[in-house]
């Protein structure tokens, strides 16, 4: 049987599609206003946060090479502005925990650039979203927690200062690292899970690990419904490593912390 030129299949699989689409619009609208509604000019600032998604987004350079599951990315130099937060653990428990406090972390940094800073520069949205976990030692030692969010090449030589006492600029030096791609609307509970069984896979293959590091990474704004991108690295270890994940400038913890890792 055909509708309109349409068979009843044609139009089951449109209503599902409109259907689908109209859902993902609403959760778009009542994510940015339950976000923004304490922010000055807040519906131009929903608009532009989401037009930044859906450009395609610069991302960190790096050179690929392909393993049976993962790949090995060799980073360049690259400049981050940061915020951090101390936890007592790097476990399921302390995951769980920081649930409450990632999306303040994340609309710090959100504020940075959209201009709180000395410049009062708006500066456009990248990718990914990067989280830096550096496990304490020992039981009762805090787990260092950093999220980040990639600085535009443009800005890499002469960054603004952030105006909020706990964000700040952090510069990573070249660094290699493995890396395990998955889907789905992750939790940190399972980028810990993910990385958990990634590990095994690389000794398998004979490679050199920190074990004092690592990062989760995500691509996506976080009401994207469907296709999303997470991802977990992995620091390969070389000679010369030191603990702490890079160096930092501006005001805040975490701004002096010595270098990740110096490619050879």
């Amino acid at each position: 049987m055909k509708l309109l030129g349409r068979t009843s299949a044609e139009l089951c699989a449109l209503t599902y599609r409109r259907s689908t689409e109209y859902l993902q619009v609403q959760f778009q609208v009542k994510f940015a206003r339950s976000e923004y509604e304490c922010c000055s000019d807040s519906s131009l600032k929903m608009l532009q946060f989401l037009k930044s998604f859906f450009n395609e987004l610069q991302v960190p350079e790096y050179k690929d090479k392909k393993h049976d599951g993962y790949e090995e990315r060799e980073y360049l130099p690259s400049v981050w502005v940061s915020t951090s937060k101390d936890l007592i653990d790097a476990d399921e428990t302390g995951m769980k925990k920081l649930r409450e406090t990632r999306r303040e972390m994340f609309f710090k940094l959100f504020r940075y650039i959209q201009g709180a800073n000395d410049a009062e520069q708006k500066i456009e949205m990248t990718a990914p979203v990067a989280r830096e976990i550096i496990p304490g030692q020992g039981p009762a030692c805090e787990t260092k927690y950093t999220m980040s969010f990639y600085m535009q090449r443009e800005f890499s030589e002469n960054p603004p200062n952030p105006t909020e006492s706990d964000v700040f600029i952090k510069r990573l030096p070249a660094m290699t690292v493995f890396v395990k791609t998955f889907g789905g609307n992750a939790s940190e509970e399972t980028y810990l899970e993910e990385m958990k069984k990634f590990i095994p896979v690389l000794e398998r293959d004979g490679h050199q690990l920190r074990d004092d590091i690592f990062y989760f990474a995500g691509y996506d704004s976080p009401f994207k419904l469907f296709n999303r991108t997470n991802e977990v690295w992995v620091v390969k270890k070389t000679g010369g490593d030191s603990a702490g994940g890079g160096t930092g400038s501006g005001k805040g913890e975490g701004a002096t912390s010595a270098p990740l890792q110096e490619k050879e």
